[in-house]
């Protein structure tokens, strides 16, 4: 349906609504204020809503039109910002969409007096360059993120190499290296297990490797060991076991409800209490609260609605049975969170006593380990 929203200024509002609402002309979204009133009418309806205005000394002004007609009015420039909106959308994402510069930059770590004593010596800028550029880490390439894999492989390749990190701005993407200091070549000499595992597969890059995939190893043991004055560098994933435990208590008190009701309203007008609401007759309760206006914004008054549920304390017995599910979740998710790899299988144990039940999950997962020593 077409309709316009119109504006009326004057003085003799109260005789034109009469001869409007007389004409059974429908008048929606009144507001007045001082001597100025909106409502919204058909369009059909505005001719006699102006002859009347004019009848009356009133200023009438239309101030927005709805419906089909004006929609169609609009629609060629609708479709045109549109196109050109999704146009400019299209090249900015294009133009954003791919790197545009890899810079490299390294911070150097070491005063040297002797050039063939200075640590970096064997793992120039160019070969470093021609590394990152064969792992795809080029100008031109789709923009990601995701550049853990890259960095690892970086420090992993080049032995001298303290840290790896890159990041991108905007569509430029930095790579940063920190070059290891001769104090960082001796404050290590091994690689070690961080934790009891089963190695599943190990990488080695330099060093000396002291295990193979299927050993099973122990916190502290070494895995790679120094060769001569070369760092050991290795990539290494084993299989762990992290475990989580959850409790359950076949007896607990728990608040239940006795199916006593309270309800009590109270009234407000603009948030201002005219009658209070009663307070709950029980001791313990639960309480739920929602408000109705009874009229409209001219006159904002409303029923703010309180229900009382009286709750008791009662212990309740429920077996382990009956949540097992839950609990072996929670046992889950506590080994989940020491978990740093990828979760495999979870075994569990349970064990009651009494009322008490402990569950255990021993969470296997893969993990990269190792730790310099």
């Amino acid at each position: 349906m077409n309709s316009v929203k119109v504006k009326i200024e004057g003085l003799n509002f109260e005789n034109f609504l009469f001869d409007l609402s007389a004409a059974n002309i429908k008048m929606k979204n009144i507001k007045r204020k001082d001597k100025t009133m909106t409502f919204v009418v058909s369009k059909n309806n505005y001719k006699l809503c102006k002859e009347k205005a004019e009848k009356y000394n009133i200023k009438i002004t239309v101030q927005k039109e709805f419906g089909i007609v004006n929609f169609i009015k609009k629609l060629p420039y609708c479709i045109g910002a549109f196109l050109g909106i999704l146009f400019s959308i299209f090249f900015v994402w294009q133009s954003v969409s791919y790197v545009s510069n890899v810079e490299i930059a390294l911070e150097k770590n070491h005063n040297c007096s002797n050039e063939n004593s200075c640590i970096y010596l064997q793992n120039n800028m160019q070969e470093i360059k021609k590394y990152i550029e064969s792992l795809g880490l080029t100008k031109g390439i789709k923009i990601t993120n995701n550049f853990e894999e890259i960095e690892q492989k970086v420090m992993a390749n080049f032995a001298l190499v303290k840290n790896c990190s890159i990041e991108r701005i905007g569509t430029k993407v930095y790579v940063n290296l920190v070059e290891a200091k001769i104090e960082d070549k001796q404050n290590y000499s091994a690689i070690v297990a961080q934790k009891n595992c089963i190695i599943t597969s190990i990488t080695t890059f330099s060093g000396i490797a002291k295990v193979k995939a299927g050993d099973i190893v122990v916190a502290g043991q070494v895995l790679v060991e120094k060769d001569g004055n070369v760092l050991p560098r290795a990539d290494i994933e084993a299989r762990v076991w992290n475990v989580g435990t959850a409790w359950h208590n076949s007896k607990t008190n728990k608040l239940v409800k006795t199916g006593n009701v309270f309800k009590t309203n109270a009234i407000k007008f603009a948030n201002a209490v005219i009658v209070p609401a009663k307070s709950s007759p029980f001791e313990l309760f639960e309480k739920t609260m929602s408000e109705k206006y009874l009229t409209t914004n001219f006159l904002p008054i409303k029923v703010e609605t309180t229900i009382y549920e009286e709750v008791k304390m009662t212990e309740i017995e429920e077996s382990f049975e009956d949540v097992r599910a839950e609990i072996f979740q929670k046992a889950k998710n506590e080994a989940l969170k020491q978990t740093v790899g990828t979760p495999i299988e979870c075994t569990y144990s349970v064990v009651t006593e009494g009322n008490i039940t402990k569950v255990d999950c021993f969470l296997t997962s893969v993990e990269k380990i190792g730790l310099k020593k």
